[in-house]
This record gives structure tokens, C-alpha cells and sequence, in this order.
């Protein structure tokens, strides 16, 4: 691989103005970020971060055991956690800061990545800009989960199966594929199938065993500390998933298509500009039989595997569980571009219209959060709580950041709470709210009702204390539970 001079200047320069888009976004006031960016498992991060700094644990809400959370993103915040616990803004721009810097340095990876899958250093280079520059992209690392330190984590592991092919920095590629797999626990799934592929390409055996042994004792170590400490090897998330699963029956290929689908968005509807240029750049692969096309090929493979425990067990999924559907995405619309680059001579800047066309369509269909409302309700229902007592949510994120210390916010749909899921398994959840002592229910009306009758706790008695309009279809409601005549 051969270092191209000009083509790196122009890369630093493009990742120079996707930093400058993040920043300009940071700017806004938190309502304007929260009104389309962020999500509430933001929140169940930087909670479990600030505990974790208060010597309280691995917890939520101070009181109940969590693994509902991926390791290596929570290692990763614990250091700024007193400074996350209950406070809403601080948590939203140090989480987006820090998924900027690991988006820019997953971009910054990708183009040697795209040249050591034996494409041009153009190709790599139309890669990383589309990575920082793509609206998608961007809305699903500002999510504020673990997805910018997939797309890394990823991005790194591909490059090591390569040197690990070329028979070179072993003691990185095993460093790097410890980190994948303590990104997300389903990602040995990806490295499995790296080892496979690796396997069929008569790689050699041995050496890939020597440096698998450093990821594998990193697993298995991580999954007998949920099994001593939780009784369980699967995160309370994917518990808690699984059981509500078994209400919700769907199509299973329809889901995987979906799945494709999603990561073909402009932002939150179908992204025809990036239909059209995937399409030309699988037809210019396959057209030049190019040898990136079967490794390509063999992604597509590994992302559509590793979608299929979501689906088959949850029966959905997150668009930051699709790191490896983007990064695939991501290359094949570099082909394309590059592909188009080559025949319009002097009018080559023309497919750097790519990207405005993109936040056009992205525009037009935008991802909405609504959580600047969501918070003004929360800081609305304060007054009307009793000092000290207990609320419980299923969506509880930006509650219990936004209750802070004037009450303690139980999870209850089990997400980050690993008491209640013998609950929701029994269908049992009315114990529950007596056994924990929650006196109020904050969350969204049709939440509320929905869990309540899923899980057996229609007939609580309840009155409805107070009422902020969201949207015409929703509102967040504040549930005083009565005592039980």
C-alpha cells in the first residue's frame, strides 16, 4: 500500500469538515440537539457511569444490579461518570464529544482499510468522506451508544485480518480483536467468521489460534463475571428484549430485509441517491471481477449472520447494531463514486454533490427525538413528587437523568435492571412495583398501558396525577399508584 501525498491532504481536509459539522452541532442549545439526536440509552450510560465513579457498582439507579450495558464503552466513560450522574447537558455533549472523536478515527482508518482490500487510495479516500459526512452516519453515532466505537473497533478488526493474512503485527491484531469482542458481545460472532474466512483463504492456523487466545480469555472472562455477579452471561438488555419479544411475533425475513433497508437510509427514509450509487458500485466490482468484491461479499455475509440472534431473539433491532452493514455500504458507495470520478474529467468535484443530496433526503424525512419535551415534562412533574420517592419508568433514561436526586427512578421494563426480569418472565410486574415500593409511574401514556397489561399489571390501581402533550398521538403522563384495597 502506497502512501498517496495529495490524496492524504485532501483526506485531512475532509475529516477536518466533518469535525467542524460535529462542532457546529454542538453548538446548539441541548433542546435543539435533543429535538433530533441522542436517544435514551444515552442516558442508561452515562447513569451507570456515574454510579460506577460513586464506587456504587455496575447500577442505574443505585439500588439495582445492571449488565445491561456493552464493557468497553462503559470503561470508556466511567473516567467523566462524576461528572454525568444527573445532569442532562453535561451527559449529551461529553457522550457526542466523545463518538466525534471515534467516528474521525474510524474514518481515518477506513481509508487505509479500503486500499488494503486492494482498492485505490481515491476509493479510500471517498470512503472516509462519505463516513464523516453522511447524514446517517452521523444521526446513528449521535445516538450517544456504543455504534462510534463499533464502526472503530470493526474498521480495526477487518485491518488486522489482513495484516494477520500478510503475517504482521500479531500482538495489534490480538489487542484489536479483544477490544471488538468487549464492544459488543455479539461481535465474536464477527470474529468467529473472520477466523473462518480467514480458515478458507489457508491462512495460517496456528498463528491465528496464538492471537485469538488474548480475545478469547477477554470473553470468556467478561461472560463468567456476568454469570458470578448476575447469575446470567447475557446483559439484562438482551434479557429483557427476549422476554418482550415473545408478545411481539414477526416475519423474520421481512426483518433481515429490513435490516439491509435501514442501512441504505439517508437518515430516517430510504436514501435513493445511495441505492442508486451502491448499485453502480457493485456492478463496477463485479464488472473488473475485483478481488474486493469477494471480500465485500464475505462482509455481507458476516453482517446479515450477525443480524440474525437480534432478530430471532428480540425481534428488532437497533440501527447501532448495523456497524458492519454501513461499513459495507459505505465502500461500495465509494466504488461508486470513484467509478463516476473517473468519466466526468474536470467535473470530478460534481460528486461531492453526493453528500448535499443526501442531507436533502435526510431533511425531508429527519429522526425526531422529542427530548428537549421530555425533559420539560420531567422538570414539570418534579414539584408534584414527594421527596425521595420512587418512580418507576420503562423508557428511563432521560427521566431519571432529568429527576436527578428528587426521586429515584426504578427501570422497569428491565433494560438496565436485572431484579425485575423474573417479574416480567412470570408476568408478575404488580409484585413487583409492591416488592421495590414504587408510589409513581412517569413515561409515555401508551408505554405505560402497553407494558402494564403485557406484564400483568393492568388491574394495579392507579390515577393519572398529570399530563405533558408530546405530539398529537402521545403524551408523558404522571401515574400515582394507590395502594391495593
Amino acid at each position: 500500500m502506497c502512501h498517496n501525498t495529495s490524496i492524504y491532504k485532501y483526506l485531512l481536509l475532509t475529516l477536518t469538515a466533518g469535525l467542524l459539522l460535529r462542532l457546529g452541532l454542538l453548538t446548539l442549545p441541548l433542546q435543539d440537539i435533543l429535538a433530533r439526536w441522542g436517544s435514551d440509552d444515552l442516558f442508561y450510560y452515562t447513569q451507570i457511569a456515574g454510579y460506577l465513579a460513586q464506587g456504587h457498582g455496575f447500577t442505574f439507579d443505585g439500588i439495582n444490579p445492571t449488565n445491561g450495558f456493552q464493557p468497553l464503552f462503559l470503561f470508556l466513560l466511567a473516567p467523566f461518570g462524576k461528572w454525568l450522574l444527573n445532569d442532562p447537558a453535561t451527559s449529551v455533549y461529553l457522550m457526542l464529544d466523545l463518538v466525534t472523536v471515534l467516528t474521525l478515527l474510524a474514518a481515518w482508518q477506513l481509508y487505509y482499510l479500503v486500499q488494503e482490500a486492494g482498492l485505490s487510495a481515491t476509493t479510500g479516500f471517498f470512503a472516509s468522506g462519505i463516513l464523516v459526512l453522511h447524514p446517517k452516519i452521523l444521526s446513528v453515532t449521535f445516538n450517544g451508544t456504543e455504534g462510534a466505537l463499533s464502526l472503530l473497533t470493526i474498521v480495526l478488526a477487518l485491518r488486522a485480518f489482513f495484516w494477520m493474512k500478510d503475517q504482521k503485527h500479531g500482538r495489534w491484531a490480538a489487542l484489536i480483536f479483544s477490544a471488538l469482542v468487549l464492544t459488543r458481545m455479539d461481535f465474536s460472532v464477527l470474529l468467529f467468521g473472520l477466523f473462518v474466512f480467514a480458515m478458507l483463504q489457508k491462512q495460517g492456523f496456528v498463528r491465528w489460534v496464538k492471537v485469538l487466545v488474548l480475545p478469547a480469555l477477554a470473553f470468556a472472562g467478561w461472560l463468567y463475571l456476568n454469570y458470578h455477579y448476575f447469575g446470567n452471561i447475557m446483559p439484562a438488555s438482551g434479557q429483557a428484549k427476549s422476554i418482550a419479544a415473545a408478545y411481539f411475533p414477526v416475519s423474520f425475513s421481512r426483518m433481515l430485509l429490513s435490516v439491509w433497508r435501514t442501512a441504505l437510509l439517508a437518515e430516517n427514509a430510504l436514501s435513493y441517491a445511495g441505492l442508486l450509487l451502491c448499485a453502480l458500485g457493485i456492478w463496477r466490482l463485479t464488472r473488473e471481477r475485483h478481488p474486493a468484491g469477494r471480500y465485500l461479499a464475505g462482509l455481507f455475509v458476516l453482517a446479515t449472520l450477525l443480524s440474525v440472534p437480534a432478530v430471532y431473539t428480540m425481534h428488532f433491532y437497533r440501527d447501532w447494531y448495523l456497524m458492519p452493514h454501513y461499513i459495507q455500504v459505505t465502500v461500495l458507495l465509494a466504488a461508486g463514486l470513484q467509478f463516476l470520478y473517473t468519466r466526468v474529467g474536470r467535473y470530478g468535484w460534481l460528486v461531492w454533490l453526493f453528500p448535499l443530496v443526501c442531507w436533502l433526503e435526510a431533511n425531508a424525512a429527519p429522526r425526531t427525538l422529542n427530548g428537549q419535551l421530555i425533559l420539560q415534562g420531567v422538570e414539570t412533574f418534579k414539584p408534584l413528587l414527594p421527596p425521595g420517592t420512587r418512580v418507576g419508568a420503562f423508557n428511563a433514561g432521560l427521566v431519571s437523568c432529568g429527576l436527578g436526586t428528587s426521586a429515584r427512578t426504578i427501570n422497569l421494563d428491565g433494560v438496565v435492571n436485572n431484579n425485575v426480569l423474573p417479574y416480567l418472565k412470570n408476568r408478575s410486574l404488580e409484585d413487583y412495583l409492591r416488592a421495590a415500593d414504587i408510589g409513581y409511574l412517569l413515561d409515555f401514556d401508551d408505554s405505560i398501558e402497553g407494558q402494564l397489561r403485557m406484564f400483568g399489571a393492568a388491574e394495579v390501581p392507579r390515577e393519572t396525577v398529570a399530563v405533558f402533550p408530546l405530539s398529537p398521538q402521545r403524551n408523558l403522563v404522571l401515574v400515582r399508584l394507590e395502594a391495593p384495597n
